[in-house]
């Protein structure tokens, strides 16, 4: 393990605990270790650091490290990714109807279809 891996690991102990706030901090720990060729490992962190943020109550900073995961996404798949990014959008659901948050919702929605075999 890496220095990012154990950040990121120490994230999903915080937010399975219920303290996000501390969870996103040590996600944000794991993003600035991670290695540049690690993408698969950085967007599960960063779909986790993303929910994290929205239980915290930030959907601003939420919706915004989401859109990073979705835009590195497209390339990588893991069933395990997939599990993140639905958990990372059912919290952004709880925000409701500001227009930030749905267009967040049905960036997410999109790429999520686009995996869906034909």
């Amino acid at each position: 393990m890496n220095p990012g891996e154990i950040h990121g690991q120490r994230g999903i102990g915080y937010l399975e605990l219920g303290r996000p706030t501390e969870a996103a901090a040590a996600f944000a720990s794991a993003r600035c270790s991670l290695a540049a060729d690690a993408a698969r490992t950085k967007a599960q962190f960063l779909s986790r650091a993303a929910t994290a943020q929205m239980r915290a109550g930030d959907a601003d900073a939420g919706c915004a490290t989401g859109e990073e995961v979705l835009a590195m996404v497209r390339d990588v798949r893991s069933a395990r990714l997939d599990e993140h990014l639905h958990s990372m959008l059912v919290g952004a659901r709880r925000f409701g109807g500001a227009r930030a948050v749905r267009s967040f919702v049905e960036h997410g929605e999109d790429v999520l279809r686009e995996w869906v075999p034909a």
